[in-house]
């Protein structure tokens, strides 16, 4: 299996330094987060954490949500963080069970995840695995298996406004036969269904006053509002993971394993008609012109798939520490003169 390789474009480095904000990925198919950003405008800086299964990512001022397999955990910065170097070390785990989750979502109560086994939007619980909190229409309450595909969560005002889901039926598995046209973005909590006809849509947020969301199979970024469905940019691979900052886009694009089980999304002719081979990486946007700013290309065979971005604003690099081995009972976080020498 080839090593993983990462390969920045020119103007990654200027694009992270000038922004001051560090990328944070999830790859599930190696269980790697990955923390990107750079000290000076010339050097990239990376870190990676071992996470099986990670898949949705939820940034916040002073703390970092992951869900993974069975688990949430969250992430709070450390009394030894600086602008120019962020801490982030594990302080809260949720256990699930295996609940297939993908989006993570924080709304004014709290972190909310997609339960797509589930059919569901869940809360963590301190007693049960998890509380219900939304189900899209027809279904009243989680029910198991995956129906309908749920993905993806925004929000708007500290309240959920809009999820992703690729088709409208309530037959185990019965979303694959329907990727290429059945995906639609419903309305929170109403259930309304804002846009239909969609190819595997994922990742819907609220920036700047419209949702945004990417339609994955057309390997397309979009924005929706009261005039519909506007295309902003193609991309080069299967689009999902986005995050928004100012007027830019990071998008994750992903070269789909074989046996994915989604056919062959239309992203794959496109490409093919131009030459292109799909892309596994990182690709920023300027949502002004729809045009390709910088990226990052992770190569190799063994991250093939990008599920999630977010974006730690603020800081030069983050990291992630007190995560691997016996380090996380040794480092201690406390309140200056809190305990005795």
């Amino acid at each position: 299996m080839a090593p993983v390789t990462f390969h920045p474009s020119d103007g990654f480095a200027p694009w992270l330094h000038h922004q001051r904000v560090t990328l944070v990925t999830s790859t599930y198919d190696a269980g790697k987060v990955i923390l990107v950003g750079s000290p000076d405008g010339q050097r990239i800086a990376m870190v990676e954490r071992t996470i099986p299964r990670c898949m949705g990512l939820a940034a916040a001022p002073a703390a970092l949500w992951v869900a993974a397999r069975g688990r949430l955990l969250r992430f709070s910065e450390t009394a030894g963080s600086t602008a120019q170097a962020r801490q982030l070390a594990p302080r809260v785990t949720w256990y699930t069970g295996d609940i297939d989750a993908h989006d993570v979502a924080v709304d004014a109560d709290g972190p909310l995840i997609v339960a797509t086994d589930y059919n569901a939007v869940v809360r963590p619980s301190a007693s049960r695995s998890f509380e219900p909190a939304w189900c899209p229409p027809p279904f009243q309450r989680p029910r198991a298996h995956d129906r309908c595909h749920l993905n993806g969560l925004a929000v708007r005002d500290g309240a959920p406004c809009a999820a992703t889901r690729f088709a409208d039926t309530t037959e185990p598995g019965g979303w694959r036969q329907r990727t290429t046209h059945g995906g639609q973005i419903l309305s929170v909590p109403d259930g309304r269904v804002l846009a239909g006809g969609l190819c595997m849509p994922h990742s819907p947020r609220w920036h700047d006053g419209s949702l945004w969301f990417l339609e994955s199979g057309e390997g397309r970024l979009a924005r929706l509002d009261d005039g519909g469905v506007h295309p902003v940019a193609l991309l080069p691979g299967f689009a999902r993971g986005l995050a928004l900052h100012d007027r830019y886009a990071v998008v994750g694009v992903s070269r789909l394993r074989p046996n994915a089980g989604l056919g062959q999304p239309p992203y794959v002719a496109r490409l093919q008609r131009a030459g292109i081979e799909p892309m596994c990486g990182l690709y920023i946007v300027d949502t002004t012109s729809g045009s390709a700013v910088a990226g990052l290309n992770i190569g190799g065979d063994l991250i093939r798939e990008i599920f999630d971005v977010t974006i730690l604003r603020d800081t030069a690099m983050a990291q992630l520490v007190g995560f691997r081995g016996e380090d996380r009972f040794t480092m201690l976080d406390l309140e200056p003169r809190a305990v005795d020498p």
